[in-house]
């Protein structure tokens, strides 16, 4: 029996044809726990269509002939029957390998700060009012 879906990550674009490729090569699109809605709002090219070359089972492409992001996160959100967005992305935006484990379920807890690396120094104190 394969997991159910944990986490839904949905997808913005606007004419993205350039760049939705890439956003969801960097994508979990092979976890079992994920599932990722490409909602596409009101685009005048091949951004649907690229998404939907994919064929991927925990991928769905919505393609609404509305635009506006805003417009759109809600009727993804509101109107879609069992989904939850629990992450947004925007169409051109790509996710740094590695980077989408801890939205995963059974990954480990995000630590609340990180170090900054060896050797590299950080700024403390107030920061600046003058003009710039």
């Amino acid at each position: 029996m394969e997991p159910a879906i944990k986490i839904v990550i949905a997808v913005l674009a606007h004419s993205e044809e350039r760049r939705i490729g890439a956003c969801l090569a960097s994508l979990p699109l092979g976890d079992p726990a994920a599932s990722v809605h490409v909602v596409v709002n009101g685009s005048t090219d091949r951004t649907a269509a690229i998404a939907r070359e994919l064929e991927h089972e925990r991928l769905i492409v919505h393609d609404w002939p509305e635009g506006g992001k805003a417009r759109s996160w809600n009727r993804f959100l509101f109107d879609t029957p069992g989904v939850e967005g629990d992450v947004f992305v925007d169409g051109d935006a790509e996710v740094t390998p590695g980077r989408s484990r801890p939205w995963l379920p059974r990954s480990p807890p995000i630590p609340r700060s990180t170090p900054p690396p060896a050797g590299r120094k950080t700024a403390v104190g107030p920061r600046s009012t003058a003009p710039r």
